[in-house]
């Protein structure tokens, strides 16, 4: 027996399944990654980049 509560669960999941993933947030936080291995390992002014990343990063997501 299945109950609507599953019905839309299983709704959920198939349409998070069939989302392509945002190119733009993939590589901003890559980069933002790097730049908080340089903060560590070189010098700790690199932490505004990944300042910077990070803000772009959340104006792209809540674009949508």
């Amino acid at each position: 027996m299945t109950t609507l509560k599953n019905i839309n669960k299983h709704l959920c999941i198939k349409r998070l399944m069939k989302r392509k993933p945002n190119i733009k947030v993939i590589m901003y936080s890559i980069i933002a990654l790097g730049f908080l291995a340089l903060t560590f390992l070189v010098d700790w002014m690199f932490i505004i980049g990944a300042i910077i990343l990070m803000y772009l990063n959340q104006r792209e997501l809540k674009k949508k």
